[in-house]
């Protein structure tokens, strides 16, 4: 075949395509990128030579320096090995090129396990070395959400170390002694194989590698802020406010930056932004001196603010100075994240305390015909207790958003005291308790366990103080601990240790949280839909099936956190109420993020709840039973390449091995990137999820040409055309009855064409 010549940045084969042809490169360079990384391939290599037992390219080739390319064509494994078996002289360069090909990639892979080494000592020595400086200066320090959990890499698939040395010498070999591989096709076959199998096992723990860097990135830098040049900078700043040496600390982020500027996996717009913020921060705090200065007197209304929260709501004396001392103790601890025993129960003692104080202050307001006083607004809707405690600059910022923080019910998002008090008003039902009882189920358990009477349970089961009482102590402490996101450090008070980022950015607010969610379902546009069965006699409608939408309700903790809950999908037994979703006040984490993820939860246990105990049976095909099926028996998939397989694998490990937390992982996928046509998922789970979520019509329109969704997109058009012809035929028959169409029936309609 004639020698092909390409010019710098030409695409010779992309990642996934059939392998048709094999290229060996007479002269020039290219760039053989995969999922982990990327190696370089000169003279004599041969394009695709590794992925001769799999068919498909496994690299995306790009040209670094004008190359000429001389092509042989590939049918099969076989043929090819016919093909070196009858030509000595190109069994040489295939025997050399597989060679050099498994040592880059060997090599790369070493290179790159030691680099995640590196950055791991370098990441937990930096942390550790910011917490000892924090102690010296008797400063709290504060702690990164998850960084307790991080762990250095490690695989059971990590190439062995011999494995390189193994290529090299062969590699070293002279050319007597690897003519022995030619004279003997077997050898050569069996050596090629291999040697397909060892490069194939170096770019997936490439791949595995670079997601762990990618992974754990965000403790160097992080959109949120939420990292530990953010936690420098903070300290920086204490110190300079507090007039002492900062050298060490700004040394230490100059470190940091250089680092991060030289890191390949780093998100390079997010590190300039971040830099320029650093360094105008730098020149700020360096021209000025007064700036940091708290304007005193606007914080004069938050004095004595405790004094003012215990007396609102009525607590005892006993109680009262109990909290007191328990607060001093607090405010004494050095680092208030200890996870010592001492700092353990001065936290315990806190909450339990805190949750009490709640009850009373909370009973207070909700009988009360009086406006509480500012301090106990902040109180209750953010857990604040005290100016110093909390910071001066953070409390100034709650002072300012005292009056105008608020939900919106017409949209289901409440703040906690709103919620209560729509619970109060007989607006909304208690929320289930962690035992998944209801309000009526906890209390007829009481009655029959003998704690209550039945009269008890008459009165209890009508009584709006009771149900209250049932919310804050069978929900309230359970889900604030949980949306704090850090169980083994958590403290109900707002305390600035636990503030990473300016609680202005970290405000959630009833506009952010419709944003969020309107971005999920411009691309699942069905998460929250029901399906609901519609009869109208009248009509001559007995049975049909139609979908209504019912947004969650989300309810606001007094914390700042990291986490959100899926308390319950649905209210009570009944189908068609809205889910209930727990957010923090002030979150430090993506709240797109976190929304997407309590839709994977809801949709996951909507689904178990419409089928109940066959949820997982593949004989009734559902959400749950196809994902449970397709993880379950991932092993025996014909429809997966080894390559998927492994990655499922590992998708299993981190998932713990649940298959909801496993969906969930996908879910997040689909939305995030799928849904933006960037093809992230399997080919199994990406008919599962768009046969059960499946992407709006705008979408569809955008992707139905792309190779990968045009078949599903098109199956999906038949199904939807066989049902509008179902309703075009139902209304064809009511009209020549001379009905109007229904409501209901005209809005599914319309929900098929979304």
């Amino acid at each position: 075949m004639a020698v092909i010549s390409k010019d710098i940045g030409a695409t010779v084969c992309q990642a996934g395509q059939a392998l048709k042809e094999l290229y060996v490169i007479g002269a020039g360079s290219i760039s053989a990128q995969f999922s982990g990384g990327e190696i370089t391939l000169g003279k004599g290599d041969i394009i695709g030579i590794q992925d001769i037992l799999t068919g498909f390219h496994s690299c995306t080739y790009t040209v670094l320096k004008p190359v000429t390319l001389l092509p042989y064509p590939y049918e099969s494994a076989d043929k090819l090995f016919q093909l070196l078996e009858s030509k000595p002289d190109v069994a040489h360069l295939f025997f050399t090129a597989q060679i050099r090909t498994a040592c880059a990639a060997i090599r790369y892979c070493m290179q790159l396990y030691t680099q995640c080494q590196e950055a791991y000592e370098s990441l937990t020595g930096s942390y550790q070395e910011y917490r000892s400086i924090c102690t010296q200066n008797s400063i709290s320090p504060q702690q990164l959400p998850d960084m307790d959990t991080l762990e250095p890499y490690s695989s059971e698939d990590m190439i062995p170390d011999w494995l390189l040395p193994y290529y090299e010498t062969f590699q070293a070999l002279d050319k007597n002694v690897k003519s022995a591989f030619y004279q003997h096709p077997s050898l050569l076959t069996g050596f090629l194989l291999q040697a397909c199998e060892n490069i194939g096992r170096a770019f997936i723990c490439c791949t595995d590698i670079s997601e762990y860097l990618q992974e754990n990135m965000k403790f160097l830098l992080s959109e949120n802020h939420m990292d530990l040049t953010d936690l420098y900078s903070n300290l920086y700043f204490k110190l300079t406010g507090r007039k002492q040496d900062t050298t060490l600390i700004r040394t230490k982020l100059s470190n940091i930056f250089d680092a991060l500027g030289k890191a390949p996996w780093i998100d390079r717009p997010l590190y300039q932004n971040r830099l320029e913020e650093y360094n105008k921060l730098i020149v700020s705090r360096d021209t000025t001196d007064s700036t940091a200065t708290e304007d005193r007197s606007a914080l004069s209304e938050l004095d004595h603010a405790l004094d003012t929260i215990l007396e609102y709501g009525k607590c005892d004396e006993a109680l009262c100075l109990h909290f007191h001392e328990v607060l001093d103790d607090f405010r004494a601890l050095v680092d208030k994240n200890d996870t010592g025993d001492e700092a353990r129960r001065i936290r315990n003692n806190l909450s339990k305390d805190y949750y009490e104080i709640y009850k009373e202050v909370l009973l207070e307001s909700l009988h009360s015909r009086r406006p509480a006083p500012i301090p106990v607004k902040l109180f209750l809707n953010f857990g604040f207790v005290d100016t110093e405690i909390a910071g001066a600059e953070n409390a100034s910022y709650l002072l300012s958003i005292a009056e105008r923080f608020h939900g919106d019910s017409r949209k289901g998002i409440y703040t906690l005291p709103e919620w209560f008090q729509a619970i109060y008003n007989g607006d909304k039902e208690p929320s289930r308790n962690e035992f998944d009882m209801d309000y009526a189920a906890a209390l007829h358990e009481q009655r029959t366990s003998g704690k209550i009477s039945a009269a008890d349970e008459s009165r209890m089961l009508h009584s709006s103080s009771d149900k209250v009482l049932f919310e804050l102590e069978n929900v309230f402490p359970q889900v604030n601990k949980m949306t704090f996101g850090r169980v083994s450090t958590f403290c109900p008070i707002l305390s600035e240790h636990n503030i990473l980022k300016s609680l202005s950015d970290a405000l959630v607010t009833p506009q952010r949280i419709s944003d969020a969610l309107r971005n999920i379902r411009n691309v699942d546009f069905c998460a929250y839909y029901r399906e609901t069965v519609y009869t109208n006699d009248a009509c001559g409608i007995s049975r049909e099936f139609v979908q209504t939408e019912i947004l969650p309700d989300f309810i606001l903790m007094p914390n700042v956190g990291t986490r959100g809950a899926m308390w319950q999908e649905i209210e009570g037994k009944r189908r068609t109420t809205p889910a209930r979703m727990m957010l923090s006040a002030f979150l430090l984490e993506n709240l797109d993020l976190i929304l997407t993820r309590l839709t994977g939860e809801f949709r996951w246990e909507m689904c178990k709840r419409i089928q109940g105990a066959r949820w997982n049976d593949i004989s009734e095909m559902s959400l749950t039973s196809e994902y449970c099926d397709y993880a379950q028996f991932f092993k025996k998939n014909n429809d997966l390449s080894p390559d998927a397989k492994e990655k499922i694998k590992t998708s299993l490990q981190k998932a713990k091995n649940s298959f909801k937390e496993l969906f969930v992982m996908d879910y997040i996928t689909w939305i995030t990137y799928e849904g933006k046509g960037a093809p992230h998922l399997n080919k199994v789970v990406r008919n599962i999820m768009f046969n059960y979520c499946p992407f709006s019509g705008k979408l569809r329109d955008e992707l139905k040409t792309h190779p990968l969704y045009k078949d599903i997109i098109e199956r999906y058009g038949l199904r939807t055309k066989q049902k509008l012809h179902h309703y075009d035929m139902l209304c064809g028959k009511l009209k020549k009855q001379g009905f109007p169409i229904p409501d209901e029936i005209q809005d599914q309609m319309d929900f098929l064409t979304l």
